[in-house]
């Protein structure tokens, strides 16, 4: 069976915190199947799923049911992902699915023709992950910015003296 990436909800996820808001934006570096996280629980969808996944789909019944707020569709989280269902239960958690580097849909057909204009180096991991981290889909190399960085800096004023970085790696410098 697949591994499953298992996170702890630390205290301070559950604590009440007021009207204090925070983009927190994990970047998982491989070894996570996203695909398995969050399903749709919906009959077309599930079946949709189910047919794509063979062996690694999971069984609807395991999954832990949540509906969406805004469109009242229900989905299922991985059953080990109970603390990241809870909090999306609590409206503390949203789930973006589907993102990418492409900028609008892409069929098979048009790929093959050549059609549409497609990110640089489609196919290469790494090159998808720098573009993914900068949202700079055209540019193959030179100092890149990421959009997180970008974002945390027009937003520094609103932190007023805090001095602890906004965006902080545990890991290094990734």
């Amino acid at each position: 069976s697949p591994s499953v990436l298992r996170l702890a909800v630390p205290q301070v996820a559950a604590a009440d915190l007021g009207e204090y808001k925070a983009a927190v934006c994990v970047y998982l570096n491989g070894g996570n199947d996203g695909s398995n996280c969050f399903v749709s629980l919906e009959e077309g969808g599930y079946r949709e799923y189910a047919l794509a996944r063979g062996k690694l789909a999971l069984a609807s019944q395991s999954l832990l049911p949540v509906q969406a707020s805004t469109t009242q569709q229900r989905f299922g989280f991985h059953p080990n992902l109970v603390g990241l269902r809870d909090l999306f239960r609590r409206n503390k958690l949203a789930v973006v699915a589907n993102v990418g580097t492409l900028s609008r849909p892409v069929t098979r057909e048009q790929y093959l023709a050549g059609s549409v204009t497609l990110p640089y180096s489609l196919f290469s991991h790494s090159d998808q992950s720098k573009q993914w981290q900068t949202a700079k889909t055209t540019e193959t190399g030179g100092q890149l910015f990421g959009w997180g960085g970008q974002i945390a800096d027009s937003l520094r004023v609103m932190n007023g003296p805090a001095v602890y970085p906004s965006i902080t790696s545990v890991t290094g410098a990734h």
